[in-house]
């Protein structure tokens, strides 16, 4: 399946970043490298979340995959459009994108979540990744941080 040059949008609508084709590549592969080392005989050249449609990586589904997402945090979100060649990065998790099929997930890969063309059918799917715990408190740290940077700011401090 052949990646389009234009971009998609996101809802809420806080793009940070777009980035370049070099840039997506690398984040595609790191995300490839993290949810499908375990791909034996499975096809992701045209859906990478086939990994998680073939129970190939522990994964939960539907409504509860919705569930979950919408409970995560992180200073910064990428979201990856299977069909597109740029991502782009926001500092707001994402309710709705205009890709049919797209992963949102931290800078650190702590989780993703997956949405599908078949959602309801199959997906969206949430996974974490095998080191969800340790890299979570990454991402919690960082906003701690960033809220005490923007009250320090808002004093004067800095």
């Amino acid at each position: 399946m052949e990646l389009m040059h234009a971009e998609f949008d996101i809802k809420p609508d806080l793009v940070l970043k777009v980035l370049s084709l070099e840039e997506t590549e690398l984040i595609r592969q790191q995300w490839i490298d993290t949810f499908c080392k375990n791909r034996k005989g499975i096809s992701i050249k045209n859906y990478k979340w086939h990994i998680f449609s073939t129970e190939a990586y522990p994964s939960v589904s539907g409504s509860s995959a919705e569930e979950v997402y919408l409970s995560q945090q992180a200073p910064e979100f990428i979201v990856l459009s299977e069909h597109h060649e740029s991502a782009i990065i926001t500092s707001e998790l994402p309710i709705e994108c205009s890709s049919s099929d797209y992963y949102v997930f931290p800078k650190n890969l702590a989780w993703t979540m997956a949405s599908t063309h078949e959602n309801g059918w199959l997906g969206p799917y949430f996974a974490e990744h095998a080191q969800y715990e340790k890299l979570n408190k990454i991402n919690l740290a960082g906003i701690a941080k960033a809220k005490a940077i923007a009250e320090a700011k808002s004093k004067g401090w800095c």
